[in-house]
């Protein structure tokens, strides 16, 4: 004769077991690469004159250590009258009104009158800039007879990257 076992009802839970040992810590992971963007600032409205002396575009920013670097890229449009033949100037781009290091961002123009919709980018790197509330501000600069008038067209693009 064979017997055949029935399950009865199951028991009550038995109580909770002690906690096991804690793993061995894993690898740590690669660290991390990629840049975080500050910020992006692009022109709407409508083309004015303004000094030439005038800061072209200022941009406000939050940099958080002071370990990284800015990557700057500035795209614009130049334009300036000027009585001469030729005009030159270079856009600078500076961080709180301080000519960046190791080498200043800036782009060399050549012209004659009406020297209007010439478009340019500017890109470099920042360094030793600490963290904290900074100002970049774009300008002209001269390097033959100052133009008559400057123009501000609203078409700009301004974007500033925290490297780590």
């Amino acid at each position: 004769m064979v017997r055949r076992s029935v399950a009865g009802p199951a028991g009550p839970q038995g109580p909770t077991g002690a906690t096991g040992a804690q793993g061995i810590q894993g690898e740590p992971g690669t660290p991390g690469t990629s840049a975080r963007l500050i910020t992006v600032g692009t022109g709407l409205g409508e083309t004015e004159i303004m000094n030439c002396t005038d800061a072209i575009r200022s941009k406000d920013f939050v940099k958080q250590s002071d370990t990284s670097s800015l990557r700057i890229t500035y795209h614009d449009e130049a334009f300036v009258e000027s009585p001469s033949l030729i005009a030159a100037f270079d856009v600078e781009v500076r961080i709180d009104g301080a000519a960046l290091s190791p080498t200043p961002l800036q782009n060399s123009m050549n012209g004659g009158n009406n020297l209007a919709g010439i478009e340019f980018t500017t890109f470099g790197y920042a360094y030793g800039i600490p963290a904290g509330t900074h100002s970049l501000t774009t300008s002209y600069k001269f390097t033959i007879l100052p133009p008559t008038a400057c123009l501000r067209t609203p078409r700009y693009t301004i974007e500033i990257e925290e490297i780590p």
